[in-house]
């Protein structure tokens, strides 16, 4: 307990005692009043004028003896004044060792009990103080462990959704004077399966300096979909363009002046109920890339992302 709290203690204790010694005791028993009342009678007789006594005789004898009373030598006044002090120490006294000491007893008794308080309020909050710190704790744990468990979740969602990306995209035909083919291939390569399904598709023919100024987006409509896709399922895509390649265009082609491009978008959703989309973009352009009637995509930096 702090010491500041045993000085207001000690303080009210001083208090207490000093007000128990600093009232009288007014309640004396009728026993104890009637000698000094008859003191006070005995003093006020005492106390006549001095042409009085002088009238009365000094020696006075009792009829039939010879035996004369007692003289009173010294003072009347000042022997009755002597006897004061000694009724006045007794009541002292009294007031001491008979009702006083009851209020020394509950004045100390007082303190003894205001302590005890002070002490009871500082144990009671010092149990607070504590109890304070361990709800504390104990909502700090359950942050921690239910992060924990997000984390878990988030981890055993990554492991178990479904991952749907282009696995290639293969060109069939590139010929003069016919339409191009190319086929794309996309493959589930997570481990549950995926459900509506759909795979949107363009493709375009465009000089390479401008090949990052096109516009890729795409509409979201079904074309070669299918309504679930399982775990190593695949889907397939075939893109077929509605006009002949000119002999020119072909070799620009293949001198890397032009490109093929196509370019797509994926939707699903995995068994979490959360929509996923996989964007992917391919080129074909240059003699590495295109003879013998068929060629080779490569992806492009910028746009082949998932979610």
């Amino acid at each position: 307990m702090s010491i500041r709290y045993w000085l207001y203690a000690i303080a009210l204790g001083g208090c207490l005692i000093g007000s128990a010694v600093a009232v009288p005791d007014q309640s004396l028993p009728e026993k104890q009043r009637a000698p000094l009342q008859k003191t006070e009678e005995t003093n006020s007789h005492n106390s006549e004028p001095e042409e009085r006594k002088s009238k009365q005789p000094k020696d006075i004898g009792i009829a039939g003896t010879n035996v004369l009373p007692p003289k009173m030598t010294g003072n009347p006044e000042r022997g009755n004044a002597e006897a004061k002090p000694t009724k006045q120490t007794e009541d002292t006294s009294y007031l001491f060792w008979g009702e006083g000491f009851a209020q020394w007893g509950m004045a100390i008794t007082g303190l003894l009990a205001f302590a005890v308080s002070i002490y009871a309020v500082c144990l009671l909050k010092s149990t607070l103080i504590v109890t304070q710190r361990t709800l504390k704790a104990a909502a700090k744990a359950n942050t921690i462990t239910g992060m924990a468990i997000r984390e878990a979740a988030i981890s055993s969602e990554r492991e178990l959704r479904a991952y749907i990306l282009i696995e290639q995209v293969e060109m069939i035909e590139l010929l003069p004077q016919k339409p191009y083919r190319i086929k794309i291939r996309a493959v589930n390569f997570g481990q549950t399966p995926a459900k509506n399904f759909r795979l949107v598709w363009g493709s375009d023919i465009v000089s390479t300096e401008i090949i990052n100024d096109i516009d890729y987006t795409v509409p979201e409509i079904a074309i070669g979909s299918r309504s679930i896709l399982g775990p190593d399922d695949d889907n397939f895509a075939f893109v077929e363009s509605r006009i002949w390649l000119l002999p020119e265009t072909y070799e620009a082609l293949r001198k890397e002046d032009d490109s093929l491009i196509v370019w797509g978008k994926i939707w699903y959703e995995d068994i979490f109920g959360k929509r996923r989309w996989t964007t992917f973009r391919y080129r074909c352009a240059g003699k590495q890339d295109i003879g013998s009637g068929k060629g080779r995509f490569r992806a492009l930096p910028d746009g082949n992302d998932y979610t």
